[in-house]
């Protein structure tokens, strides 16, 4: 297969199963539309959400995405709200099979009701983790959610805490606590 013939579908199965978990922010071969999310802040009712390529007059200039000028003759006069924050794009869940696409803060309570409620509902005391390579547990309905969680990238996830003595990445600060009391025999003051 040449590289002109290469397909999103056969870049993506190339990928190690488990740093696959960030989801494309737009079809690659669709090179005519593009969708942006904008705040709400600065947008006229003449405005969208939509940029199509090609042709913009200047009532369109509000939907042009964060950083990319407008292309018509008055470009110099756009400008770019400095508070736009992107968002990170969805991750796709870890367990095999499901792919199901989550916003970080959907993780834990994706992976409880999604993939481990029936066992405990069918009298599991404690359950093992799905993630390919793991396999950990016995873990609780709670918890399951939690270290399921951890599978991801530190660099991927935006919530949480960082251990400030092992750079470890936890999702909460109750958890950072105890894991500079057990990792690190800090005690709380």
């Amino acid at each position: 297969m040449s590289q002109d013939t290469w397909t999103w579908e056969f870049l993506v199965d190339l990928l190690p199963e488990l740093f696959s978990h960030r989801a494309p922010i737009m079809d690659p071969s669709d090179t005519t539309t593009a969708q942006f999310n904008l705040p709400q802040q600065g947008r006229t009712a003449a405005s969208s959400s939509t940029h199509s390529s090609g042709n913009m007059d200047s009532a369109d200039t509000a939907a042009s995405p964060p950083g990319v000028p407008y292309q018509g003759s008055d470009a110099a006069s756009v400008s770019t709200p400095s508070n736009v924050i992107a968002s990170p794009p969805p991750l796709y869940c870890l367990i095999r099979g499901c792919g199901s696409l989550l916003e970080e803060k959907d993780i834990t309570k994706h992976v409880r009701e999604q993939h481990y409620a029936k066992r405990f509902a069918d009298g599991a005391i404690g359950v093992h983790c799905d993630v390919p390579n793991c396999g950990l547990g016995p873990f609780t309905l709670k918890g399951i959610g939690q270290h399921v969680k951890g599978h991801f990238p530190k660099d991927q996830l935006t919530l949480g805490v960082d251990c400030p003595v092992c750079d470890k990445h936890l999702s909460r600060s109750d958890s950072l606590r105890r894991h500079l009391s057990t990792q690190h025999g800090a005690t709380d003051e």
